[in-house]
Formats: structure tokens, sequence, C-alpha cells
């Protein structure tokens, strides 16, 4: 299996979660799934951060305060793909241009960057843009093929991670970051196994959390989410009408209380001025010079 393959498909190599009694009450750690199939995917499957004691003494007020758990393609599709993709469209319109105002005569008409962006956005054929812009020959073949790649980039939402490879690998191959075709895929795939394998502090990586949810999971702890305890069903053999959630399992020691301390030292975290971080600056270059003292 190549890593391509890894990234879309992830593999059951660790459980992290353990199954429950039904007469197990709700607690921290709890996986919850969606009764709607057609759930936004922040909401399909939730783990609940809300302390046991506060649940055991009925002091969170009938809220359970919960953090989506997004499967690994779905999240590398939203934080990394994204960002792979705007800084692959600036280079190419940045090309663009270079490419017209090496043609362009004197009282040619001047674009922008964020301009010749929204006039990719907005024109199919790329064949237009190059005519509007008076570029024949050999200009304008090379400007095609640049608007060509950009075009797609800016028009297409992968639904894969095999779709965001093939179309991100297209364009380092425009760019010429890389010689062939499967360098360039292979490239764009090991970027998004090493942002997996090194995820940022507020996210956390789950290899499975249910014997349904086994192809890897990401915790993504910047969107809380609430629910009624009220609306979640404790097992799948005992759904009421107005449950819209089922508990599938529980997140075992320690990977519960990693989760939790990610997510307290995510919203703790005091921003300091700038001017504080200056002088700071200031006073360890003070030492790194020996100056007074």
């Amino acid at each position: 299996m190549n890593s391509v393959q890894q990234v879309a498909v992830g593999a059951p190599l660790f459980p992290e979660w353990f199954d429950l009694q039904p007469s197990s009450p709700i607690r921290q750690g709890d996986v919850l799934q969606a009764i709607a199939t057609d759930c936004d995917r922040w909401r399909q499957t939730l783990v609940i951060l809300t302390a046991d004691c506060d649940l055991a003494h009925a002091k969170h007020g009938g809220a359970l305060t919960c953090v989506p758990l997004l499967e690994a393609p779905d999240y590398l599709l939203s934080f990394r793909a994204e960002r792979l993709r705007d800084g692959l469209v600036t280079r190419l319109v940045a090309k663009l241009l270079k490419v017209y105002r090496s043609e362009a005569r004197d009282g040619a008409v001047q674009i922008s960057e964020e301009r010749m962006r929204s006039w990719l956005a907005e024109e199919a054929d790329t064949r237009a843009l190059s005519a509007a812009l008076k570029l024949a020959g050999a200009s304008a073949e090379r400007f095609n093929s640049i608007a060509l790649c950009a075009g797609a980039l800016l028009s297409e939402e992968p639904s894969s991670i095999r779709q965001a490879v093939w179309s991100l690998a297209a364009a380092k191959l425009e760019l010429g970051d890389v010689p062939t075709d499967d360098r360039a895929r292979q490239a764009v795939a090991s970027d998004f196994a090493s942002c997996l394998r090194e995820l940022p502090g507020d996210a956390l990586f789950l290899n499975e959390v249910s014997p349904a949810h086994v192809s890897g999971y990401v915790a993504y702890l910047r969107r809380v989410i609430e629910l009624d305890d009220t609306v979640v069903a404790l097992t799948a053999s005992r759904l009421p009408g107005d449950a819209e959630y089922v508990r599938v399992s529980r997140l075992r020691s320690p990977y519960i209380y990693a989760l939790t301390q990610r997510f307290a030292s995510v919203f703790s975290a005091i921003g300091l001025p700038e001017e504080y971080e200056k002088a700071h600056d200031a006073n360890a270059e003070r030492v790194r010079s020996l100056e007074g003292i």
C-alpha cells in the first residue's frame, strides 16, 4: 500500500476505546455517533469532555460539552489541502502575471494578483483570458497551460485525499517544483502524511474510536459543540424517538486524559503584548552580547 492509500484509507492498528454495558451512565470520553446520516461532518462523531464529577453530581446543567472527531481525510482536506492549494495558486497567479507582463506593450492594462485570481475563478475558458489580454503564439500557450492548472485548483473541491493529491501534484509539476508526475504525487502525499504524524496542539490523532470507526480520526479541539443530554441514547438497542446521537464506545485512559489536557491548554493560553515580546527579546540579546551584565 502506498502513502496515498495509507492516508486516504487508514489502518485499524490500535484501539483507543473500550465497549460499555448499556447501563453504564454517560461519562467523559464517551464517543457519540449522529443518528442522521446527512449530519454535518463536524457533528457526525463527537467525544464528550464534560468532567465525570459534574456528570455524576448533575452539575452540567444537562449540557454535554463535546468536540468533533473528524475522519483523517476530512481533517487533511480542511486544514492541509486548502493551505497547500492557496500557496500554489498564489505562485501560479504570479507566473501568469509574469508571462503577461513580458508581452504587454506600453499602455497595456495593469492587472493585480487579486484581479487575476478572481478572473480565473470566474472564467472557465482559459483561452478567452489569453485572448482578452492579446497574447498570441508561445506566450498564449504558456499562459493557457498555467491558467488551466490554476483554474482547476480554484474551482474544484476535492472529495478525497487521492483527488487532492492529483490536483495539487499537477500544480507542482506546472510550477517546476518536481520533474515528473510520480514525484509530484509522492511529494504531496508525503506532505499529508507528515501533517497527520505531526498534528498541532489543538488536535489529537486516534486510530480507532469504536468497532465501526477504525480508519483513523482527529479530535479537533477548537470547535466546541454542546448537546442536550436528553438527545443521547446509551445504546443502539434503546433509541427513543427524540434521540439524535447514540453512544458507541468510551475512550480508554490515558487517551481521554491526553485529550482533556490538550483541550485545557488550547483555551488557557494567554497572549502577551507585542511590546512585552520585544522587551523580552532585548533582554535575551543583552545576555547574548554580555552587555551590562
